[in-house]
Order: structure tokens, then C-alpha cells, then sequence
């Protein structure tokens, strides 16, 4: 099954690496990400670095998974997003957004999500999944 998010796209057994433009109200960014699908069937995981401008650590890692991961290799299929938050990071903003001044920390806790994926207490962010 062909991996595809927006006009990304990876064939099983191949990786590929491109952005997301992402309209964020006042600026549109592009947000890097590296898709290895796996020759073989099997989970999805998802890996995020640079949530926070001052995560370069995160972004480092991320980056260096990507480059070691071979889809011949891999079973199932993996998204890294190395940079989720590029006005932060690529601004070195440590705590708040350069977009909004909003401290990325404290806007769940304004949303209502209670650390389990939940809004409210109530139904999870993705639907039949069990957040932990």
C-alpha cells in the first residue's frame, strides 16, 4: 500500500523525503518529512522532533533515523517529521511561537486536552484509537 500524505508519496520498499506547506493563518511554512514505507506490512509510527524552537536534539535525531532507516529493512511504514514547528525552530524561539507568542507548553491546557489524546475528557484526537 503506497504511503501518501498531501503530494508525498512512497511505494513499499522505497523512502522519500520532500515538505508539507502548511498554511498557518499569517504565514505558510513548509514542513520537512521523510516517508519509508517497508517492504513488509506492519505498523505505522509516527516521529516528531522540533515541536519546540529549542529542540535541536530532537531535530538531530529525527534527521539521523531518517538517513539509517532502509525500507528494505523496515516492516510497516514510518512518517518523520524532523521540524514540526519550523517558525520556532528555524526563529531559535525556545518557548514562544514567533507567529503568535503563544508558549506551545501552555496552549494544550487552553485546548482542554488532559494528556491522554482526550478533548474534555471525552472521545480521543483519532477516532477507535487508544491514547495512553
Amino acid at each position: 500500500m503506497t504511503l501518501t500524505i498531501g503530494a508525498l508519496g512512497a511505494e513499499p520498499g522505497r523512502k522519500t523525503r520532500g515538505s508539507l506547506t502548511a498554511d498557518l493563518g499569517t504565514t505558510t511554512v513548509e514542513v520537512p518529512l521523510i516517508l519509508v514505507n517497508g517492504s513488509r506490512p506492519g505498523p505505522r509510527v509516527v516521529i516528531t522532533g522540533g515541536v519546540h524552537g529549542g529542540e535541536f536534539i530532537g531535530v538531530d535525531a529525527a534527521t539521523r533515523l531518517a538517513g539509517l532507516l532502509e525500507p528494505d529493512e523496515v516492516a510497516g511504514q514510518v512518517v518523520i517529521c524532523p521540524v514540526s514547528n519550523p517558525p520556532a525552530v528555524y526563529g531559535g524561539r525556545l518557548n514562544i511561537s514567533p507567529l503568535d507568542g503563544v508558549n506551545i507548553n501552555r496552549a494544550a491546557e487552553r485546548l482542554g486536552l488532559d494528556g491522554r489524546g482526550r478533548i474534555s475528557g471525552r472521545r480521543p484526537l483519532v477516532p477507535g484509537r487508544r491514547h495512553r
